[in-house]
Formats: structure tokens, C-alpha cells, sequence
């Protein structure tokens, strides 16, 4: 029972957008205000072996945001995995990184972190860690708040701020 709970969170993993940076000046701060839709492509399953229903899962997902500050929309790309022991619900996490890519083709790179706080809901963090394009060199950092709408498929709350040199 516990397996199958956690196997139905853990697939509607998610992904959260960005800002664009279209004009920015070095050294400002921008706030990211974003939210969308993101649909889990790939998971695979792995079993621990040390305790019952202790497992790791490896996942892809995509998806579509529309940013509240600047009106952009854009696609982006999460990889990661989460480890997940029924036994120790407070071990519980996900880890991992994703690819915001905007209609330049220019890319934005983060890595997350987060944590189940109620069924169907995980909470993290997440740095935004290098860029290529109008993105280089580009950092900053905030949170989100994921629900899952459905086993693969989730709506994504994202705030923070970004800074480009």
C-alpha cells in the first residue's frame, strides 16, 4: 500500500520556469513569478533491497510555463530522482536539475531540492546554476510548490529571483 502511494507522488514530478532576460542589465535582480503545467515522460523504478518497499526513481518530465511578471511562456525539461522509504516518511526527498529553454533556444540551468509536505504536494528549493546564450553567467535562486493533478501530470508555483554579472 505504501509502495503504490509513494510510486503515484513520486510520478507527478515536476518542473518550474523562469524570467527571461530579454534587455537585462548586468547586475540587476530580477523577481521570477511563474507557473504551469508539467507532465512526468519517464520514470524508472529501482529497489533498494534494504528495507520493504524502500526505492529509488529516476525520472524525466516537460513542461509549459507562463511567467506572471513578464508575460513569457516557455518550455522546459526536469531530470532528477527521488528516494523514497515508506518506513522513513521524514527521509523522504527528490533531487535533480532542469533545463529552461526560451524561443531563442537559449538555456537557463538549475538543480532542485524538495520534500513531500502533504499527499500530492512537494515543497523545495531551487539555484539556478549556469546558463548558455543571454543566460551565461546568470544566478539566483527561490522556491516552489508543487501539486499533482494527476499520476503524471502536476501544476507548478515557482518564486525567486535571478541576476545576470
Amino acid at each position: 500500500m505504501y509502495r503504490k502511494t509513494f510510486i503515484v507522488l513520486a510520478l507527478f514530478i515536476f518542473v518550474f520556469g523562469f524570467t527571461t532576460l530579454d534587455g537585462a542589465i548586468a547586475g540587476e535582480k530580477r523577481q521570477i513569478k511563474s507557473h504551469g503545467a508539467s507532465y512526468t515522460t519517464t520514470v524508472n523504478q529501482i529497489e533498494v533491497g534494504d528495507e520493504e518497499g524502500h526505492i529509488i526513481l529516476i525520472f524525466e518530465n516537460h513542461a509549459i510555463y507562463f511567467n506572471e511578471i513578464s508575460g513569457d511562456k516557455f518550455a522546459d525539461r526536469g531530470v532528477g530522482f527521488m528516494d523514497i522509504n515508506p518506513n522513513k516518511p521524514a527521509e523522504i526527498y527528490m533531487t535533480g536539475h532542469g533545463i529552461h529553454t526560451d524561443k531563442d533556444g537559449d538555456k537557463m540551468i538549475r538543480s532542485f531540492k524538495g520534500k513531500p509536505v502533504s499527499k500530492g504536494q512537494w515543497k523545495g528549493v531551487y539555484t539556478i546554476t549556469g546558463g548558455t546564450g543571454k543566460f551565461e553567467g546568470v544566478s539566483g535562486g527561490g522556491t516552489f510548490n508543487s501539486y499533482m493533478l494527476t499520476p503524471k501530470q502536476s501544476y507548478v508555483e515557482v518564486e525567486g529571483e535571478m541576476e545576470m554579472p
